[in-house]
């Protein structure tokens, strides 16, 4: 997805990758190599794969277990991520152990690999204390860079690339120079060249310039017989620049160049970064609806996509104050405010949104009681849903994100009756019945919700002739969508990729408010065209979402699309935008 011309110039055809391997003659595009293809597996989620090849990468060259600590730390920084923490650690291990152990008594592997005069260089950097003590650089750096990256409540996929680059970085400055060890380096600095789109140009270049030319000058390089050339040894004596004063001038304003080459990464891929922006803080998303409109399922379908264990959820059914058999309910019904605690419903949502646990007990709509208290954890997106989401004033002044889902009256009698008799086990006639007794708290207290939505989703049947009785359990019915959102935002771009890469029939009217555009929408789309529709609209999408395969067909994936592109942008913005 990104330039070719751009790749082949920063990196295949780079003067110094080629200076580095050809010249100078080092190997360690071997295990850059492996770590490299270590870092794309894991990314695509073949843990144990990405585990033994990044133990490869460190049996090739010991330097590349700089990257396994931030590696570590990214995975359990995300929390969809924490489950292959251990996984990984533990293979990566194991590795190590079946390819070291065989030789790890050998003096000779002892001499060529852990006492190594290079691996000896960590402890030529130090600050001097008195005569004897020594407080050495390298790792106090190495720390710091790995504290930051700790610090970080959520990493994206391009901070925690740029993390491993600055890891390396902290190697290369602050150890004496060897030239092979910058193609560590290398494919981290082609990725941000890549992503900063320009960026890298008054600090990259010059970076990668001083550092040719001083090893050139200081370093041996290879020997062409055939053009009867020998750089065996270093150029500064042919040349006469033999003063110390100067090799270290050169050496000065190279590391300085490195520096700034830091600075600008750690800009670009943590300050800068707008995902970053909204702090600690957990994103919060507001869900009302009638009984029946789809609450559940929307909740259900983002849990899938984004991996539950960055999602906490409240159900506003748990806060009912009575059972289903209290007397109570004889004279008000679920959707009016006094049959439900909503001060509590409030508290608790605030008590989230500051990162603290909770402890609710759950509604079992099969039994009609409440289970014993079940804690509830702060997540990275807490999802509230029910009949009074949006009902407080306070309460929705919380909410970053405010949905409506409303549903015709017909299908939402359909939907009820399916999900009643095959989950709840009711009679379908006492379904209808409720329905009506429901009738007026619902125009009173639910529909009125809708005016302070940031997001309307309405689900009507195309067929209203098809939702007759005797098709309760199996049929589903072909539905349209009509959506309302805020104009400008990204409906342009919705509409026409949807209609261009999926086919479906959109009519699209501006609101009477003037701040909102209505859209109605119709046609099949599979799970499959969802994710390349959603890959077009939301950035970073890959940093967003957990499983694929989670992208629903039909409707619901047009609803996870749309909401997904609504959270993406909070989190992308450091004011939560107040569409209403």
């Amino acid at each position: 997805q990104y330039s070719p011309k751009l790749l082949l110039i920063s990196y295949w055809c780079s003067p110094l990758v080629i200076y580095i391997l050809y010249w100078h003659g080092q190997l360690d595009i071997l295990p850059v190599c492996l770590l490299v293809w270590g870092l794309v597996t894991l990314q695509r989620k073949l843990t144990i794969s990405a585990a033994v090849i990044l133990a490869f990468a460190i049996s090739a060259k010991f330097s590349m277990f700089t990257a396994l600590p931030f590696i570590s730390v990214y995975l359990y920084r995300n929390r969809r991520l924490r489950p292959e923490l251990i996984p990984l650690v533990c293979v990566t291990m194991l590795t190590l152990g079946v390819t070291y152990l065989p030789f790890i008594l050998s003096s000779s592997f002892q001499t060529m690999v852990l006492r190594t005069p290079e691996a000896a260089r960590i402890f030529d950097v130090f600050l001097s204390y008195g005569s004897e003590l020594k407080l050495f650089l390298l790792p106090i750096v190495y720390t710091l860079a790995l504290y930051l990256t700790w610090r970080l409540e959520r990493i994206t996929l391009d901070l925690f690339i740029i993390t491993i680059g600055l890891g390396f970085f902290a190697l290369l400055l602050f150890l004496p120079p060897a030239p092979g060890w910058l193609l560590w380096l290398m494919p981290f600095i082609v990725y941000y060249q890549l992503r900063s789109r320009g960026d890298y140009l008054l600090t990259i270049v010059p970076y990668l310039a001083l550092f040719i030319a001083y090893n050139l000058l200081y370093s041996s390089g290879a020997d062409l017989p055939w053009l009867g050339l020998s750089a065996s040894q270093p150029l500064f004596r042919s040349l006469g620049l033999v003063s110390p004063k100067f090799q270290s001038l050169v050496f000065t304003v190279m590391q300085a160049a490195g520096l700034l080459v830091c600075v600008r990464m750690y800009i670009y891929g943590i300050a800068r970064n707008s995902y970053y922006l909204k702090g600690r803080r957990p994103l919060m998303v507001g869900i009302a609806g009638d009984s029946g409109s789809g609450k559940d399922t929307l909740f259900s379908s983002l849990s899938h996509l984004l991996g539950p264990e960055t999602v906490s959820h409240i159900s506003g059914d748990d806060y009912h104050k009575w059972e289903r058999h209290h007397r109570m309910w004889s004279a008000k019904t679920h959707l009016n405010p006094r049959s439900n605690n909503l001060s509590r419903l409030t508290h608790d949502v605030f008590t989230l949104a500051e990162g603290k646990p909770i402890w609710q007990r759950h509604y079992d709509h099969r039994i009609g009681k409440f289970t014993s208290p079940n804690k509830i954890t702060g997540a990275d997106l807490v999802v509230v849903t029910g009949l009074h989401s949006l009902y407080i004033k306070r309460l929705r002044q919380r909410l970053d994100l405010k949905i409506y889902l409303d549903c015709d009256d017909d299908l939402r009698l359909f939907w009820k009756r399916q999900r009643d008799f095959q989950d709840r086990g009711h009679d379908p006639v006492h379904t209808s019945q409720q329905l009506e007794q429901r009738r007026s708290d619902s125009e009173l207290f639910i529909h009125r919700q809708a005016r302070y939505a940031d997001l309307i989703f309405k689900l009507s049947p195309v067929n209203p002739d098809s939702l007759l009785a005797g098709h309760t359990v199996t049929f589903t019915p072909r539905l349209k969508l009509l959506v309302t959102m805020v104009s400008g935002f990204f409906h342009e771009e919705l509409v026409r990729n949807l209609i261009a890469l999926c086919g479906m029939h959109i009519d699209v009217e501006q609101s009477s408010n003037l701040d909102f555009v209505d859209m109605c929408i119709e046609g099949d789309i599979n799970g499959e065209d969802t994710a390349q529709v959603a890959s077009l609209l939301v950035p970073n999408l890959e940093d967003l979402v957990l499983d694929s395969s989670g992208w629903q067909s039909g409707i619901t994936g047009v609803i996870q699309l749309i909401t997904l592109a609504h959270i993406s942008d909070l989190l992308r913005r450091e004011v939560t935008p107040n569409y209403a």
